[in-house]
């Protein structure tokens, strides 16, 4: 790709932050089906105290990675199906995981975007919950919680519009020209 043929893209994460949550991001949908009574229940019986809902959102994702096989999935499948098949790829942990979080009203929103594994960027769905005034990235993938900065958020919403990226699907390329390390003490 010659620099004629490349676009640059100023990713600024000011502001998302700083949007409350709003209504839909404790809704059900096709897929992540918070309001099916199965999914309700199991939300339930996977925490030890609901009304923190960092500690919840935190055993959710736990439960999430440890129950789902790290396997590709062609097609995106509902909460229901995929605590049937117990398998799936980003989008299968990420639409169980937002579906049980949601179900114990925790806000949750869905990110489409990269993410840095194994040496180079790769396509990558996770959910960001809203707690203690704030939201944040979790990965039930991956296993992170909070997720690392290497998750480049390109769409926020549902599972469904990965296809929002298709325009761009494999003639996108990173170029890191900077950046900032800091110390954070335990």
């Amino acid at each position: 790709m010659s620099p004629s043929d490349s676009t640059r893209f100023r990713f600024r994460s000011a502001g998302w932050r700083d949007r409350p949550p709003v209504p839909e991001d404790e809704a059900g949908n096709a897929f992540i089906q918070s309001q099916r009574p199965e999914i309700r229940k199991l939300a339930r019986s996977l925490v030890t105290q609901p009304a923190d809902s960092l500690r919840a959102a935190r055993e959710l994702l736990r439960f999430v990675y440890s129950t789902l096989e790290k396997v590709p999935v062609a097609n995106l499948s509902t909460a229901l199906d995929i605590l049937a098949q117990k398998k799936g790829d980003c989008s299968e942990h990420t639409t169980l995981y937002a579906s049980l979080s949601r179900a114990l009203r925790i806000p949750t929103r869905v990110r489409i975007g990269l993410v840095h594994l194994q040496g180079r960027f790769l396509y990558h769905a996770w959910p960001v919950v809203y707690s203690q005034g704030q939201w944040w990235d979790v990965d039930p993938t991956l296993n992170q919680f909070p997720a690392d900065a290497t998750h480049i958020p390109l769409l926020e919403g549902d599972p469904t519009q990965l296809s929002g990226l298709l325009p761009g699907l494999g003639r996108l390329s990173i170029t890191l020209l900077d950046y900032e390390t800091s110390h954070v003490a335990n």
